[in-house]
């Protein structure tokens, strides 16, 4: 990325100072853009310290410079929603459902001669469909 592209403390573009950035470091007079822009050097000056812009004067800067300011402002965009994607929803949607309804029958066998095990898996069985209701 450009060494001359300045974020505030947040993280956010500040367009102002990249572009007074980008003037000093190729060493372009603030007065000749000020005047070819149309404007005073004082109120472009003024420019500087604001963290978002015009679009018609970034255009009009942006074509005198020839160079694209609007791709900071489209970057700063874009890693924006890659960090609310990342983010997790801050409310959840709960779907109630229908209790679970759970019935297993057992036979009698000889794995379970005095049906203890029986009896105890249909009473776990009863509680889950207790506490679902």
């Amino acid at each position: 990325m450009e060494s001359y592209i300045v974020h505030d403390t947040d993280g956010t573009l500040h367009i102002g100072r990249t572009i007074r950035n980008y003037l000093d470091q190729n060493h372009i007079k603030y007065s000749r853009v000020a005047e070819d822009i149309g404007m005073t050097r004082g109120g472009f000056a003024r420019i500087f310290e604001q963290k978002s812009i015009n679009t018609e004067r970034l255009h009009q800067i942006s074509k005198k410079l020839n160079h694209d300011f609007f791709k900071y402002l489209i970057a700063q965009e874009t890693q924006d929603e890659i960090m609310k994607a990342s983010e997790p929803p801050q409310s959840y949607s709960v779907k109630k459902k229908k209790p679970l309804k759970l019935t297993i029958e057992f036979s009698e066998d000889d794995t379970d001669p005095d049906g203890a095990l029986v009896q105890r898996l249909n009473e776990i069985i009863r509680k889950l469909n207790e506490e679902g209701k």
